[in-house]
């Protein structure tokens, strides 16, 4: 594979992948950097009504910058950051910090795993459905957050703010939600790129080097 003009840095392997529990078999995706080295990592949750093709999309864009993105299956969240985590391999830092990065509704289960996780680095909520139990989970985590939403679809992000002092939130004109999702009528190229470069650089300064 090779790194085309404009799309990153790093080249990758991508594709789809599984995780296996007891007898339980867990689906997912993968992308990560196709160079030796354990890299950081990110879990991509994704919303409940999938948007598949975006969510991949999102994680190729993550590992051609120099960083894993794996998005498990709703049932299989758990299961993949003690996949990450695992020290035993050999891609992955994430047993040293992992970030986790929500679109749409996936960030209620996104704030419970950097609620109840020390290894929980670095959270980005994009298009994030926010309820008041979301907002005094916020206030528990330590780690550094970013929250990327349309304003015509921002309603909470006041009491966000006031939750979460460290977070940082980027609100943008024009835009609601699922402005981030290509398949979306609300799809909103300029945002949606920009939310992508700012995702990339909040984890790169956030989570673990490349070892």
């Amino acid at each position: 594979m090779s790194v085309l003009k404009g799309e990153g840095t790093t080249v990758m392997l991508y594709g789809s992948t599984n995780v296996s529990t007891g007898s339980r078999s867990h689906a997912g995706y993968l992308a990560r950097p196709d160079l030796k080295g354990a890299w950081p990592t990110v879990v991509v949750v994704a919303p409940s009504d999938g948007a598949a093709s975006s969510v991949k999309a999102i994680c190729r864009h993550i590992a051609r910058h120099g960083i894993a993105a794996v998005a498990p299956t709703a049932d299989g969240l758990d299961a993949y950051v003690g996949f990450i985590t695992n020290p035993a391999g050999d891609w992955s830092n994430a047993e040293y910090g992992f970030g986790v990065l929500a679109l749409g509704d996936g960030s209620e289960s996104a704030i419970a795993e950097a609620v109840a996780s020390d290894l929980v680095m670095a959270l980005a909520l994009v298009d994030s459905v926010l309820d008041v139990a979301a907002f005094a989970a916020l206030g528990r985590i330590e780690a550094p957050v970013l929250g990327c939403s349309g304003r015509e679809a921002s309603g909470g992000v006041d009491e966000a703010r006031a939750a979460a002092p460290q977070a940082e939130w980027v609100l943008y004109d024009g835009a609601g939600a699922g402005y981030w999702d290509i398949d979306a009528d609300e799809y909103v190229a300029v945002a949606a790129d920009d939310t992508g470069d700012r995702v990339v650089e909040f984890f790169t300064k956030n989570l673990p080097e490349r070892v």
